[in-house]
């Protein structure tokens, strides 16, 4: 049961479209095929090296695509060329690699909530950059 506007709603009776995802249905995968996907070797170090040398994105770029003209509520593959042509000319980045994208991703042109990047920002800063 759940409370919504002080109405009791018994949701056991709403039926999902599809059915309960794999990994719900299925075992973990025990330690032994873990450590075959994801060799011991690879330590945290290395995952956090391997972040921090990350090129950068696109929202890395977003102060300069926003002062250049170039609306990002439009989809990527019709404004890609003035983007990229504006980061080859020189277009300086206002953010590392990780956190640009996170940028990206929280972007208000896409009705995105840009405050919840910034939430990520102080970990990001700390761990990954």
């Amino acid at each position: 049961m759940c409370v919504i506007s002080h109405t009791e709603v018994d949701l056991s009776s709403i039926l999902l479209p599809v059915g309960l995802p794999d990994w719900r249905t299925k075992p973990l995968p025990t330690l032994q095929m873990l450590n075959a996907w994801l060799p011991p070797s690879i330590t945290t170090d290395a995952l956090l090296r391997a972040y921090k040398q990350r090129p950068l994105s696109y929202g890395s770029y977003l102060r300069a695509f926003r002062k250049n003209g170039i609306d990002l509520g439009t989809p990527v593959e019709k404004i890609r060329k003035p983007m990229d042509d504006g980061i080859s000319s020189g277009w300086q980045p206002d953010a590392k690699a990780v956190y640009g994208a996170i940028c990206w991703y929280h972007r208000e042109e896409t009705g995105a909530n840009p405050a919840l990047a910034g939430l990520y920002e102080p970990i990001v800063r700390k761990y990954l950059e």
